[in-house]
């Protein structure tokens, strides 16, 4: 297992680990010609067991797939007012 690296400002170098909102940069597929890096919002949810699942935009997303230069920050939106 590799170690987390820490970029600062709470990007990680590490798949998520708990139940969340994410935002992602950088390279989601290590075998695309293209070496254009993006940022994309993330949902990581609980399966039946106590396995993850990380969905971006509409995709699971696999940490085999992804290409080198990654990394996630924990993320939360407000909630919407009650009135």
């Amino acid at each position: 297992m590799s170690k987390k690296k820490d970029y600062g400002n709470g990007w990680i170098h590490e798949f998520p680990i708990e139940e969340g909102q994410y935002w992602f940069h950088g390279n989601r597929h290590k075998h695309s010609s293209s070496p254009e890096l993006e940022t994309i919002f993330c949902e990581v949810h609980k399966t039946g067991g106590d396995a993850l699942i990380v969905i971006a935009a509409g995709h699971f997303m696999y940490k085999s797939e992804l290409g080198e230069n990654w990394a996630f920050k924990k993320t939360s939106f407000p909630e919407l007012p009650t009135f």
